[in-house]
């Protein structure tokens, strides 16, 4: 394509009503190339950039901002991404992009490394890119020239080169940025994006719940930048999206759209470690993980058969020599402690030289046979999972040379891991450490994780950035285990429920075509779990309960009376001839007697009554809100499932009182003693998993016949929910779709 042609397409999209549609041009293509082998790899990840890249401000509009949220799993491939889109803005006129990466300098120049080489910036003097790592104002006279250049009519488009600016994630680095925009003055008036990677760590305002609306340092720069800069959009990218979704709707940082990542078919995520029966996950029992009051003096058994499970995929890959994966790793993951990460190492070291001398030994040592027979147990372990691996005799040959080759660290810092690290230099490693080893480090090859800590103060996003186990590992998953303490592995398990119930209302929002701003903030999550850190939210979120089962809408809304009769009427028409009389004693009387329709389609109910029913009132939509998550969430479980609907009373008129807005009683109790020998009381009418009571009230001021009326014929749906439907919940009241 000409520049001539390119241009033009730009020019033509820019005025679709829906919005400007990018060109996949050079750049962009190139970049897949260089990272990936496979033709349909590099298709996907071209058309998920092309879509992020469409929903930030157009290149050819004269200004304007916006904020997109990209979400993936974790070491899924994001950083590809947002490598991808920024090749593709550069093919799209974007003239600046920025990218803020990591918290320290060596995860920031760990990026900028990375950045450089996927987008070829030095295969060549003629790149289109003009890099900047961390810019100061010395570096405002070439940025000023590489801008005026791209803005000359007279210099051809494929000659116009891109600002690229690289920097750690620190208030001091963003201030020297801003200084540099600053100086540029009008010359940064061009179509700009910036990336800001793991963008729920420390991007976020962490002084919001301070008096005096105080701001954190970094947030502050950043809100800075994004003044500084009149045409750009600002893409957040992050596994765990709770803090930015989470945070107050008028926050410079709150996005406005967001785009859910899809992984390769390589990929291996929580779904597959944490499913029903894992072959994956190994149980480290409470006794062996240390604590103040609980300390340990000798290794652990489980340390033990980790390390035992490693040295036999090492043994493996040392057969094969296949580099799939090109590294054999193992991480011992303990508490943020040194002095434990200094235990753990020295159990490491003893455990490696004591095997080391006794499978020097001759193999009718009984020593060196009893060692072996325990590896046999470990070889039989994996073998379940690794379909083609190699007979024990084979494997024991290789187990002496496995340990020896073995490279064990301990890592009580990222400098440390950097310079300690070099990947190339040896085939296995066994690394030991703390928060090193979370949010941004790549373990390369990681097969064996030792992980004996608890969840901490269990913030959910924190929790999984510890899982480092997960990622592109289909091809060697079969030598993979991962070693936890019961409960943990039962809150990954959980966490894995609400990772994948926020990603498919994402996208089914994202379906609708309606700006975040709408997505209703409800989630899924263990009660042990805290969505994020509470020092970056100031709207807090609920957690309704449901006693015994049941919602129970309380508060009827003026606004709402008329459409919720509706609703409720046109649902009974529809499934009128599917009704009828419930049976019971014969002694009931009229209020006793019901209609009611069993096996009716579950999902029918949902999408045609549930949804569109409205409930204004705060505390009632905070509960109706979270029973319909858990009903549209047990609807994924079991498509097919149905449930039972009554109505209530059909022939006689239901008086209740309403007193401060709110009725006292809906349910009638149980006739003629609490025993409901006649009539065991509303609450005992339902069915499994999901029961609807439909009530139709008059209601009064009073409980008196007379008391002043306040609304007649008022429609309310009573949900009861088993316990396989019932889950916990978090709301926020904000947004709403």
């Amino acid at each position: 394509m000409s520049d001539a042609e390119h241009i033009e397409v730009l020019g033509e999209l820019s005025d679709e009503a829906q919005g400007w549609d990018p060109v996949i041009g050079e750049e962009a293509t190139a970049t897949v190339a260089r990272t990936l082998s496979d033709e349909n790899s590099q298709h996907a990840v071209l058309q998920s950039s092309r879509e992020i890249l469409s929903q930030c401000t157009s290149p050819n509009e004269a200004d304007g901002d916006g904020t997109g949220l990209v979400v993936g799993y974790v070491q899924s491939g994001k950083t590809l991404s947002f490598t991808t889109v920024a090749a593709l803005a550069s093919d799209n006129r974007f003239r600046i992009i920025i990218v803020i990466a990591g918290m320290t300098s060596p995860l920031s120049r760990q990026s900028y490394g990375r950045l450089l080489c996927d987008l070829g910036v030095e295969e060549t003097p003629f790149s289109r890119w003009a890099e900047f790592f961390e810019p100061s104002l010395d570096d405002v006279p070439r940025i000023r020239d590489v801008l005026a250049g791209a803005r000359d009519e007279t210099v051809p488009e494929r000659h116009r080169r891109t600002v690229l600016i690289t920097l750690k994630k620190n208030h001091t680095r963003l201030r020297a940025l801003n200084a540099v925009i600053r100086e540029l003055g009008e010359a940064v008036h061009v179509p700009t994006l910036v990336i800001d990677d793991e963008a729920d760590q420390a991007s976020l305002n962490n002084l919001v719940r301070s008096r005096g609306g105080q701001l954190s340092t970094t947030y502050r720069r950043l809100r800075q930048l994004r003044a500084l800069l009149p045409h750009h959009t600002f893409l957040q990218y992050t596994a765990t999206p709770q803090a930015p979704l989470l945070i107050n709707l008028i926050d410079v940082l709150s996005p406005d759209f967001p785009v859910v990542l899809e992984p390769g078919p390589d990929y291996v995520g929580g779904t597959t470690f944490f499913a029903a029966g894992s072959p994956y996950v190994a149980d480290i029992p409470p006794n062996e993980i240390p604590t103040a009051d609980h300390p340990l003096h000798e290794p652990p058994d489980s340390l033990i058969r980790a390390l035992q499970f490693f040295f036999v995929g090492v043994a493996s890959g040392l057969i094969r020599r296949d580099l799939r994966p090109r590294n054999r790793s193992m991480m011992v993951h303990p508490t943020h402690r040194t002095i434990g990460h200094s235990q753990y190492h020295t159990w490491v070291q003893t455990i490696r030289t004591r095997w080391s001398e006794l499978l020097a030994l001759p193999a009718s040592d009984p020593d060196c046979q009893q060692l072996l027979e325990q590896f046999q147990v470990a070889h039989a372990d994996l073998a379940a999972t690794v379909d083609d691996l190699e007979e024990f005799g084979a494997i024991a040959a290789q187990l002496l040379e496995a340990i020896r080759e073995t490279y064990v660290r301990l890592l009580n810092s990222l400098p440390q891991a950097n310079r300690d690290i070099h990947w190339n230099r040896n085939y296995s490693w066994i690394l030991i450490g703390g928060q090193v080893l979370d949010r941004g480090f790549t373990v390369e090859g990681l097969t064996v994780t030792y992980m004996p800590r608890g969840p901490g103060v269990g913030n959910a996003d924190t929790i999984q950035q510890r899982a480092r186990f997960l990622g592109y590992k289909r091809q060697y998953l079969g030598y993979c285990r991962v070693f936890l303490e019961a409960t943990v592995s039962d809150l990954y398990l959980r966490y894995v429920q609400h990772e994948e119930d926020v990603r498919t209302r994402l996208i089914q929002h994202i379906e609708t075509g309606r700006p975040l701003s709408e997505f209703r903030r409800v989630f899924l999550l263990d009660r042990r779990l805290r969505p994020t850190r509470q020092s970056v939210i100031d709207i807090d979120y609920a957690r309704p309960t449901f006693t015994h089962g049941w919602c129970v809408p309380s508060s009827p809304q003026e606004a709402d009376v008329a459409q919720n009769r509706d609703t409720v009427e046109a649902f009974v028409g529809r499934y009128a001839a599917r009704f009828a009389a419930d049976e019971g004693h014969p002694d009931r009387t009229d209020h006793q007697q019901h209609l009611v329709a069993r096996e009716v389609p579950l999902g029918a109910v949902y999408d045609e009554l549930l949804i569109a029913l409205q409930t204004r009132d705060f505390e009632d939509s905070q509960r109706w809100t979270a029973a319909l998550t858990m009903i549209s969430s047990y609807l994924g479980i079991d498509p097919d499932a149905v449930c039972t609907v009554y109505q209530m009373r059909p022939n006689v008129e239901t008086r209740r009182q309403l007193r401060d807005g709110r009725i006292r009683e809906l349910f009638q109790g149980a006739h003629p003693d609490a025993r409901g020998h006649v009539y065991p009381g509303d609450r005992r009418l339902h069915d499994a998993p999901v029961t609807v009571q439909l009530h139709t009230v008059t209601l009064r001021e009073g409980a008196r016949a007379d008391s002043p009326l306040v609304e007649a014929d008022v429609k309310f749906a009573a949900i009861w929910m088993a316990p396989e439907v019932l889950q916990d919940v978090v709301v926020q009241p904000q947004g709403g779709d």
